[in-house]
């Protein structure tokens, strides 16, 4: 939840407004593991909070190889080292892509594509759960991908997805990547470790709210932090404790309240609005990360369902990385929810990458799933389940870090004011709320 600003074009698409340019379209996965179009309650159900081992079969988890359509090896931007794809890919042919791409680390890695590929035989050297990742960004038809039991479905049109990703489980040798025959056209692919071989997802942490109003959160799956942070980025609120600030509302809900109201600090100083900043405290690796919130429609205050790495008191901010999956600023700009990306380049501010997109019905006026798909070499983040953005290391520029292969934590907050947000009139509505009705992490 770093301060920045934006220019954005937005251009419709399926049920929700998304940033124009080029590169892939959403992709919804036919085997999704949850879906939180539902109230929260019992959502959750079985609870495992042990997170993925440091290691599957001999390999550190986020192990990876990489592919390229190309006579010849491509080193991305990061160093990673991309091999020709002749020895894995079974039909097509390569050939100079159909149309050049911008904003990209390596553009190595999209100068040529197999057009009328229909596998890919991957060797993967031990039984696990694997993350498949195409490179499609130059393709002009869509197509199915087929990896396991998980079906995407690659269509064109959309900034900022160049990728898709997929999810699957083998204890063979080689993972079959399966394409619509005649369709497919594949700039690049790649595998990484993700997991040991599970047929089904579980469940590392949950929270559908329920209990009577007026309690504050389980803090045995949350803590509070409190205090004035965000005062370097001008931000107005103090956080608290109070479930007044972060409490049940007997419905489902947890509801984060920004309040106006003067609350003096052991300092001595005073600010003019309290809210909440809740942190989980599960920490893990790799995930489908998901809430359903409805955000405040008033302007002045940023709504967020954020990540930072755990290793934030030991390596600092940005270098622990940070993964927004929703940011809002109501009013000031309706409707429109970001998911944004920042990591470490050398610099204090550090980098970042990100996209928007309008859900329909808008953003305030009903709940939304928010989420994010967190893989080795990979991060999608969706709204509604329709993925408007998506990240990988060789995409980073020269100097630019990927700071995502470690283990984070989930926040919920709710600012007042900053650069971006702005400050609040003095005829803006307060209380303003911001309403959870789940979160969920599975893997």
């Amino acid at each position: 939840m770093a301060a920045r600003s934006r220019t954005l074009v937005l251009v419709a698409l399926t049920g929700l407004l998304l940033c124009a340019g080029v590169g892939l379209a959403a992709t919804t996965h036919q085997t999704a593991p949850h879906s939180l179009s539902q109230s929260g309650a019992g959502v959750c159900g079985p609870t495992s909070s042990v997170s993925s081992p440091d290691q599957v079969g001999g390999l550190p988890l986020g192990w990876s190889r990489r592919w390229v359509a190309s006579d010849r090896s491509v080193t991305d931007s990061q160093g990673q080292v991309w091999e020709p794809d002749a020895a894995v890919a079974r039909g097509g042919m390569i050939r100079p892509a159909a149309r050049s791409i911008a904003g990209t680390g390596t553009p190595a890695l999209y100068r040529h594509e197999r057009t009328g590929v229909t596998q890919y035989a991957l060797p993967v050297p031990t039984a696990g759960r694997w993350i498949v990742v195409v490179y499609a960004a130059t393709a002009v038809q869509p197509f199915d991908v087929t990896a396991g039991s998980d079906i995407a479905r690659v269509r064109v049109g959309v900034a900022g997805v160049r990728q898709v990703a997929l999810v699957a489980s083998t204890s063979a040798s080689v993972l079959t990547v399966a394409f619509s025959v005649g369709a497919a056209s594949v700039n690049a692919i790649a595998v990484g470790l993700a997991g040991p071989a599970a047929d089904t997802w579980s469940t590392r942490f949950c929270d559908d709210f329920a209990g009577s109003a007026g309690r504050g959160p389980d803090a045995r799956k949350w803590r509070h932090e409190t205090g004035p942070v965000g005062s370097w980025d001008g931000q107005l609120q103090t956080y608290t404790d109070r479930p007044a600030n972060a409490g049940l509302d007997g419905r489902g809900h947890l509801s984060v309240v920004a309040r106006r109201e003067r609350m003096s600090l052991p300092d001595g100083t005073v600010r003019n609005f309290t809210s909440a900043r809740l942190n989980s405290m599960f920490a893990g690796r790799y995930g489908r990360i998901s809430a359903r919130i409805q955000v405040p429609a008033a302007a002045g205050g940023l709504a967020a369902f954020w990540m930072l790495g755990a290793d934030l008191p030991d390596v600092g901010w940005p270098e622990c990385g940070e993964i927004d999956i929703l940011e809002s600023l109501g009013a000031a700009r309706p409707g429109v929810v970001y998911g944004t990306l920042h990591g470490p380049d050398g610099s204090g501010g550090g980098w970042q990458s990100g996209a928007a997109a309008m859900p329909a019905a808008g953003s305030s006026a009903a709940f939304h799933e928010y989420s994010v798909d967190w893989w080795p070499g990979i991060i999608q983040i969706a709204a509604d389940g329709v993925v408007y953005a998506a990240f990988t290391p060789a995409d980073l520029s020269p100097g630019q870090r990927w700071s995502f292969d470690r283990p984070a934590y989930i926040l919920l907050s709710f600012a007042v004011g900053g650069s971006w947000a702005g400050a609040p009139a003095a005829s803006s509505p307060f209380p303003q709320v911001m309403l959870v009705d789940s979160v969920i992490w599975r893997n």
